[in-house]
């Protein structure tokens, strides 16, 4: 028993010290893991929004499925340059709501 006490008057601080770092780096990387996520979405979101833009401005005489496409183009091609992971049917509902707040705000 004395060898028990012994170990723990010697080490117990620093194997409590060492259960709190890593619990604290655990939290950490947590965080920092549901942060980026955020800030992904909101990213993808705002490049989204600019490459539709850029499409409505330079892309007058297409129509349509034409327009879709080069705005698709477009924005695959920034989030590749980003590193940023989206799907194709994550960009077409994106754009799909871009373009519906786009046209909303072009109506009122």
């Amino acid at each position: 028993m004395s060898l028990i006490n012994n170990f723990i008057a010697q080490y117990g601080a620093t194997v409590i010290y060492a259960i709190i770092t890593a619990v604290i780096g655990y939290l950490g990387i947590i965080i920092k893991n549901t942060l980026r996520q955020y800030f992904s979405e909101k990213e993808k979101r705002e490049i989204i929004k600019n490459a539709v833009s850029a499409v409505e401005q330079c892309c007058r005489d297409k129509h349509g499925e034409e327009k879709f496409n080069e705005a698709t183009t477009s924005v695959k091609k920034v989030l590749r340059d980003k590193k940023i992971t989206a799907s194709d049917t994550e960009i077409r509902i994106i754009i799909e709501s871009v373009l519906a707040e786009h046209n909303d705000a072009f109506h009122k």
